[in-house]
């Protein structure tokens, strides 16, 4: 995975962690729709499915943990 910065097959916790902040900082990019760096209540309230998204980088990352190769 790409997570895997040091390529010794496990994810570190900082590993994890810099993924992590990766993946939420696209997250924030898709949401802030006018791309002003802030996120407004109507950014937010149309973006129904944002915790959806969030939940599935969490069980993605945790996957790519328990499966290095995938």
């Amino acid at each position: 995975s790409a997570a895997d910065t040091d390529g010794d097959g496990f994810l570190s916790k900082a590993e994890f962690f810099m993924d992590l902040e990766q993946r939420a900082f696209n997250l924030f990019t898709r949401i802030d729709a006018d791309g002003d760096g802030q996120l407004s209540t109507g950014e937010l309230s149309s973006q129904k499915e944002d915790r959806m998204i969030q939940g599935s980088i969490v069980r993605e990352c945790l996957k790519e943990q328990h499966n290095p190769t995938a």
